[in-house]
């Protein structure tokens, strides 16, 4: 209803190019700035599979 139908293909396009990088190069190839600094467990978490270590 309040939607702009513009921003949305926008939005969907971006959201699909940014999986296809991850796809390609994994899913720390994209991350928040702030999942770099030395607190953050991104990285650590996207190691693990349904909360175990994956390797």
């Amino acid at each position: 209803m309040f939607s702009n139908e513009e921003e949305d293909k926008k939005e969907n396009n971006l959201s699909n190019i940014i999986n296809e990088v991850k796809e390609k190069y994994g899913n720390d190839s994209i991350l928040k700035c702030i999942s770099l600094l030395s607190f953050a467990t991104q990285k650590k978490r996207n190691k693990l599979i349904g909360g175990h270590n994956a390797e």
